[in-house]
Parts: C-alpha cells; structure tokens; sequence
C-alpha cells in the first residue's frame, strides 16, 4: 500500500494497516504520535510488539485483542489499554474491517485515547490513597507494605509481596513487607525470605531484567517463580510483576498475585504502572534515608564507644557534641559544654585571655593541623594539665563545616616513656660500665649457647671482635673447658642462679688460658632461664706464680727437712766419738791409781 492510498493520514484518529502476517505497514501521524514511535519507527513491527509487547510477552497468537483485530471482528467501541513506546500505557477504544485489494488482505485498525470518567475517578482515588500512605510510612518496608495493601484490596488480589535486589545486586530476595486478603497463605513470606533469584528467573526476574510489567496467567507453570512449587497448595493462578524503577535501576519487583486472573487485567496494569511510577521514587529516597540514619546510628555508636575523646565543633569554635570519654577525660558534662567554645578546655595561652579569638586561633591553624597529630596540654574541669595527642579533619554536615578533634590522653604514655628512657639511660651507663671493666663480659643465649654480647675486656683477651663473636657458639668459639661436668655446673647454675669455678679457655691464637669465671642466670618476665651473664678474669699468671711458690715452699720444707737430718746424724757422730775417747781414757786413769 502507497501513502497515497491512505486518505485518513491526518486524522486526528489512529489508524493502522496490518498485512496478513500481522505486521504494520502504514500508521498515519495520530497513531505514531499516540504510540509513541513518530518517524514510521512503527512501520514492520508485528501488532502485537506494538501494541503489548512491553506489558504482555504472549505471542500474538495467544492475544485475544490482536485476533479479534486481525480478524476484523472488532466492531466499534472496544476497549484495550495500548502502551506506548516508553512503556506508558493508555485506555482506548478501537475498531478493525478488513479488506482486500485484489489478493492481498489487510486489516485496518481504527483507534482513539479515551478516558472512562467513573474509572479515572477511582484510579484518582486509588492513587491519592497511596500518596497518602506514602507521606504516613515511617521507612522503605512500611511503605511497600502499605502499597501491596492498597493494590491487593483494591484489584482483589490475594497476596501482595514486594522483592528487594541483593546487596550484590546479583539476585532479589524476598522483603519483609507483604500483604495477604485471605486466610492460610499465613506461611508464604517465611518460605520466600529463604528464596534468592536471578535476573531472567521466573516472572518476578523477568520484570527484574526487563524493567517491564509481566503477567503470569499459570503460576503452575512459572518455572523458577517464587510461587511455582506454592501454586497448587495455595490456590494462587496467575500474579503481576511490577518493577519500580528509578534513575533506570530497579529498586524493587511488586508482585500482585490472584486467586483467577481479573476480569480486566489491562487496567489493574494501568493503575500498578501509575503506582510504581510514584512509588519508586519515594522508595529510594526512604531506603537512602535510612541507609543515612543507619550510618549515622553507628557512627554516634561508634563515637560513643570510643576510648579516645572525640569533640566536634564548628568553624567559630562552638562545641556541637562531646562523647562519653571526652566527659571522662575533661570532666565535664556533654550537657554543660555544647554550645561553648572548644577554649573552655585550652590553657590561656593557646587562644590568649579573649575566649572569643578561638575562631581566629583556629582558623590560623587549621592548614597547619589538619590531617597531623600534635601533642599538646588540654585543661582539666580542675584546673589541672591534661596532656594530650591531638588530630583534627574537617568535614561537612547540613551545608556547614565542621571540625572533628580526637584526643588522646597521654600522661600514663609519657610516665612510661620517661620511664623507658631511664631505664634506657640506666642500661646505657651499664653497658659503658661493662665495656670499661678489664675482665672479659660475655652474654649468651641459655636455650642456643650462642653469644649476645660481647665487651671490649672480652675483645681484649681473646683477640676476636664484638662483630665477630656475637651470634657464634660460646662453647664452639672458646672451646670452654670446665672444673666439673657440664650438667653439675647447668644444675647449679638453675638452682641457685649463680655458679662459680674455674675454667680454661682458647684465646684466637690457640693460647690456653686459666680463667675464673663467674656465671649470673637472667630470667625473663615468666621467670624463665633466658641467658647467662659470664665474667672472666684471666688467672694464668697468678696460677703460675702460685705453682712456683708451692714449688719453693716445697723446696724450702725440704732443703729444711734435710738440715733437720744433718744436724740429727751430726749430733748422733759427735756423741759416739766421745763415747768412743772416753772408754780409753777411762782405763788408763784407772791404771794410774
């Protein structure tokens, strides 16, 4: 057919030409305009793509409305609901002739927009009463709730359940809200909360991935659907699927589902799709409201719980909220300092005598603060010094800037640093000590025997360096031999934690060295052995000079012992001599007389 041939190509009723397969091959200007596809966008689409396809995905052979076109038996004043191009859809009464030119059938199709008075009047009413149960829901599910109510007890449904995206948004999960017109279908929600589907997965996930309105006329054969394996127990037929769209993402899948498919199906998806229309929008900016008071609940939570003082304030100074530690830690009420300046709590000199010149202190500090920590003096509800670790970062609440301060009271850290740092200085002064000391200073791992220290008397006597030594073997290194068995000393040692004797050593050289050693046990913080503190002083030459003095003494004793016998024999010689000189004598004064 020629353009020419259409004289109806301006009128202001929708007319369009379908050929014998059911495609459009002629719309005048009044249908593309209502449908919605101006330019000939309608031309070579099939009638019932056009007209249906984006609420409605049964073929065309299955449609009633498109046969009763297609076979012209549509007299005057039928009424459908059409849908446009952006998936509005629209009330309207059509007819349909058919006729032939030559052997070429075609089917001429006839419509207007209508509006049914009494219905518009109740669709109005319908939607004022989800506006106003929109404006009453406190949250998201309330509002879901109150809108299955709305539609099921107006359209007659039986159960109402709304269908929320996954947190991965890979799949929908059943809401809490939902809504039930008859008895027994008590247990539903329950078994759908343990459900999870996937884009494309029954009605519910084609109205999901199609963003489009879907009806299911046998819920019996909607494979995957959350009602499939419920349809027979429940009584529940056929259900609707209505997507609420926002900003092209799906918030969430309304399903209306119904005892018997209504008797006029194409305006309860007129209504759903007004409704899904208003109730979108409202649903996310109440799941963003939401999600903004969650975040806040556990941000105050979590600033409440803190062990550090967390104070927020604005730009002049003013304390705006002062947690739980803050009261601890500065003494004072959260109640009695909001709304004060943050210079209630800062010695005079950090803002000068005025409390007013805060907003100036901070504004000079703000580029030098933020985002570091300083360590600072804060002032006590006492008058006593606080010292504390401050970090400051700004933000923004309401359009107006903040600054949160987070402090950290660090007195019991300084005791301890200072005390560190005596304790540091003590052993510093040690070690000098132990490195001054002539005799040789060694520390070794009890468990390895390897050494940790190694002094400079020790460098000294045995010729090997500190670098050297430290981490060898002590027995290995010095060859140690002992004055008892290894374990009587390791026995001793653990009993008493100290040992004393004497030992021999190896110097690098290979010299042998006699040595007094004397050994102190370390224990760790569980008083367990942990390593051996050993002094050596070398005893080589006073072991020599002792030995050559016994060597003399025995000499002495001796060379004594000797004269002891001379003098004795001498004495033994002399009296036998004049015992023998006296004998003679004798006789011979006796001759005499």
């Amino acid at each position: 057919a020629q353009p020419g041939q259409r004289p109806t190509a301006l009128s202001a009723e929708g007319r369009l030409t379908i050929d014998d397969a059911g495609c459009v091959v002629w719309a005048n200007v009044a249908a593309q305009r209502m449908l919605g596809w101006e330019g000939k966008g309608a031309i070579g689409q099939d009638l019932h793509s056009l007209l249906h396809f984006p609420v409605d995905p049964d073929l065309v052979s299955e449609c009633s409305t498109c046969l009763k076109i297609l076979a012209g038996t549509a007299g005057t004043d039928h009424r459908d609901t059409f849908v446009r191009s952006d998936r509005s859809v629209f009330p309207v009464s059509f007819s349909s002739s058919v006729e032939f030119a030559g052997a070429t059938r075609e089917t001429s199709l006839s419509f207007h927009e209508i509006a049914d008075r009494r219905q518009t009047g109740l669709d109005a009413q319908i939607l004022g009463d989800v506006s106003l149960a929109l404006s009453e829901a406190k949250d998201s599910i309330s509002a879901l709730t109150a809108v299955l109510r709305i539609l099921c007890s107006r359209s007659g449904a039986a159960l109402g359940r709304a269908w929320l995206p996954s947190k991965g948004g890979t799949g929908l999960i059943c809401s809490p809200a939902w809504y039930s017109t008859i008895e027994g279908l008590e247990a539903t929600p329950l078994v759908s909360k343990e459900q999870h589907f996937v884009q494309g997965t029954g009605s519910v996930g084609r109205a999901w991935s199609t963003k489009t309105v879907i009806w299911c006329d046998d819920l019996g054969s909607d494979f995957g659907g959350p009602l499939f394996a419920a349809a027979a127990r429940t009584g529940l037929k056929s259900a609707l699927a209505v997507p609420l769209i926002v900003n092209s993402n799906v918030e969430a899948v309304l399903q209306i589902s119904y005892c018997e498919k209504p008797a006029r199906p194409e305006r309860i998806t007129t209504l759903a799709s007004e409704i899904a229309a208003r109730v979108g929008p409202i649903i996310h900016r109440k799941q963003q409201e939401e999600t903004t008071h969650e975040n806040a609940a556990l941000y105050a939570a979590a600033v409440e719980s803190a062990y550090d003082a967390i104070i927020t304030m604005d730009l002049r100074g003013d304390i705006q909220s002062f947690n739980v530690s803050a009261e601890r830690m500065f003494g004072f009420a959260a109640g009695e300092v909001i709304g004060k300046s943050l210079a209630i709590l800062l010695p005079e000199h950090f803002h000068g005598p005025d409390p007013a010149a805060m907003e100036q202190v901070l504004h000079s500090v703000e580029s030098d603060v933020t985002g570091r920590t300083i360590e600072m003096t804060a002032t006590h509800r006492d008058g006593s010094a606080v010292p504390v670790e401050l970090s400051l970062s700004q933000s923004t609440r309401h359009g107006s800037s903040l600054i949160t301060c987070i402090l950290r009271e660090i007195g019991h850290r300084k005791k301890l640093e200072e005390a560190v740092r005596a304790q540091s200085n003590l052993l510093r002064w040690r070690v000098q000590f132990l490195e001054l000391a002539r005799d040789a200073i060694i520390v070794r791992d009890i468990a390895t025997d390897t050494i940790l220290f190694w002094s400079e008397g020790a460098e000294a006597m045995y010729g090997w360096f500190k670098g050297e030594a430290i981490g060898r073997v002590a027995h290995d290194l010095l060859r140690t031999e002992l004055s008892q068995t290894k374990d009587e000393v390791e026995k001793e040692l653990l009993a008493n934690d100290y040992w004393e004797g004497d030992i021999v050593c190896a110097k690098r050289n290979g010299t042998r060295v006699i040595l007094s050693s004397r050994w102190v046990l370390q224990r760790d913080e569980n008083a367990q052995p942990a390593a051996v503190l050993e002094i050596h002083s070398d005893i080589t030459e006073r072991q020599r000079i002792e030995s050559e003095r016994a060597a003399l003494l025995r000499a002495e004793r001796e060379h004594s012992k000797r004269l002891r016998e001379l003098a004795a024999l001498r004495d033994d010689v002399t009296a036998m001599v004049v015992h023998e000189l006296s004998s003679p004598l004798a006789a011979i004064g006796s001759l005499t007389h």
